[in-house]
């Protein structure tokens, strides 16, 4: 059965879909940039606190991905965790190599240097940013909550079809139901319209908030301050309660 197309979440819901830990990393975290990760050119994503990333700027796909890695490590032996990031739509098809140093020691020595040089090439080096997280449940599959607040049985991620007894074995095909506008693809893609529009409000929710001073981003090496309740809340003590309340103003 195909399911009705889910209207957008609107930012209570949003918000309310997240655990107490999880906001504050929405709150403190997610918006934050990270110091321990750096990318080449333009920053995209960062690694978890407890790692360091930095990523190659973005070159043309004619130099060997091989050779650049093993430039790198000519010059950072300490680099792991080598993953590529694609640029098809630009004019000319382009790469970034992602890569990981274990301590933030290595990590500064390595933003220090600026630049490596890759053939021909002489590429910056420049932080790796996350993107923001999409907010779903794993039993329903529906953007806007959370597993542990979602009331619907568990279900199949491709056909939406419920788990018996844990485990499901209708879905004997390759068809796909999206739970959010019921197209033929999975319920996270996002080429959903649902979920692009998702998206984009959350970006502008989080944008707002950097704005009005609600949330701030951090600068490398600076600690984040601990959490501080606000007068617009009533006392309640819950970070969902905090969030939305500084981000609709």
């Amino acid at each position: 059965m195909i399911p009705n197309s889910t209207p957008l979440p609107n930012l209570t819901t949003f918000f309310n879909g997240f655990s107490n830990e999880e906001l504050h990393q929405i709150g403190l975290a997610l918006i934050q940039q990270s110091q321990h990760s750096v990318q080449l050119q333009q920053p995209i994503h960062h690694p978890v606190a407890s790692q360091h990333s930095l990523c190659r700027p973005p070159r043309p796909t004619h130099i060997n991905q091989d050779i650049a890695r093993q430039q790198i490590l000519k010059t950072i032996p300490d680099a792991v965790g080598f993953s590529s990031i694609l640029h098809h739509h630009r004019q000319r098809a382009t790469y970034d190599i992602r890569f990981t140093l274990r301590s933030l020691e290595q990590y500064q020595t390595a933003l220090e240097l600026g630049r490596l040089s890759i053939g021909q090439h002489y590429l910056p080096l420049t932080t790796f940013l996350t993107g923001y997280q999409l907010t779903y449940s794993t039993a329903c599959w529906k953007i806007g909550h959370m597993r542990d607040k979602c009331q619907s049985p568990v279900s199949c991620r491709k056909c939406l079809g419920p788990y018996t007894n844990g485990v499901n074995d209708s879905c004997q095909n390759d068809t796909l139901i999206c739970a959010q506008c019921g197209g033929n693809h999975f319920s996270l893609d996002s080429i959903c319209p649902v979920v692009k529009e998702y998206r984009e409000e959350f970006k502008l929710a989080v944008d707002k908030a950097l704005t009005s001073g609600a949330i701030n981003r951090s600068a490398p090496r600076e600690v984040s301050r601990p959490f501080q309740q606000q007068t617009n809340c009533d006392g309640c003590g819950r970070l969902d309660c905090f969030l939305f309340s500084t981000l609709t103003y």
